[in-house]
């Protein structure tokens, strides 16, 4: 996310980008599928990592089916805050370095912007990973898009490069909350036996936001001439997220219950 910004953009002058695509295609085979399918293992045992007995018992206390958990309000939530925040992502990111180009800022500086936003995005995970530890999801999932507000008020009124660096500095870390926050919320109110089935289900529409907002910022900038509109548009969404996100609650299920009212 650093790097390939920068690559594209050099890529693009020098080969045009037909060749930049698959320049950029063999570096990612190279550098991320082979060592995903060489380093990556399923489980701790693979690798004996032993699990205490404690930790143990502290995994199976929640756990939901499917079922379960698709009768639940929290992942409904959750499925659809993270479809938000990604149609945030790909309507604003897709189309970030020709915003700024609107605003007079040049194509090299757009690239060393959305590298700052890629930066950003990394230690905002670490950083929304340990506010998950320490508070509440809903008010972890509220964070997020007090951030996006933040974020993109800020890059409404870019005019600088200056601007630019803070809007994608702040974008960067709600996106990080955007990795992070969800990803723990499932395995926190779901358990991770059926973890795989549960965000199977809630994946159409994450990938509903992403492929949305590309299209509305696209469709908003013909008929605008400008992307503030768009932007706007997803700052008032932002607000709604907010409040709507305050209602997520850990569900119950009957493991959650005291053992003699199980018996």
């Amino acid at each position: 996310m650093v790097v390939f910004p920068v690559l594209a953009g050099i890529f693009i002058v020098h080969y045009g980008w037909r060749s930049a695509w698959t320049y950029l295609g063999f570096i990612v085979i190279i550098i991320a599928l082979l060592p995903s399918l060489i380093f990556i293992y399923e489980e701790p045992e693979s690798l004996g990592v032993k699990l205490k007995n404690d930790e143990k018992v502290k995994n199976i206390i929640v756990n939901f089916s499917l079922g379960e958990a698709a009768r639940t309000k929290s992942l409904w939530i959750i499925a659809i805050g993270t479809g938000v925040l990604y149609f945030f992502h790909s309507g604003i990111n897709t189309h970030q370095a020709a915003f700024l180009q609107d605003r007079d800022i040049g194509l090299g500086l757009s690239s060393l912007v959305i590298s700052f936003n890629a930066i950003s995005t990394g230690l905002g995970s670490i950083i929304w990973g340990l506010i998950c530890d320490r508070v509440k999801i809903k008010y972890a999932f509220s964070g997020v898009f007090v951030s996006s507000m933040v974020a993109l008020l800020t890059l409404i009124y870019t005019f600088d490069i200056y601007m630019a660096i803070l809007a994608s500095i702040f974008f960067g870390f709600a996106m990080g909350g955007m990795l992070a926050v969800p990803a723990v919320a499932y395995a926190n109110f779901y358990g991770t036996d059926s973890l795989g089935k549960i965000r199977g289900i809630t994946h159409p529409v994450t990938t509903v936001g992403a492929a949305s907002g590309v299209m509305v910022s696209g469709v908003i900038f013909d008929i605008y001439s400008s992307y503030t509109f768009a932007f706007w548009i997803y700052f008032l969404m932002s607000i709604f997220m907010l409040f709507f996100s305050l209602f997520l609650d850990k569900p119950r299920n009957f493991l959650d219950k005291p053992r003699n009212e199980m018996n």
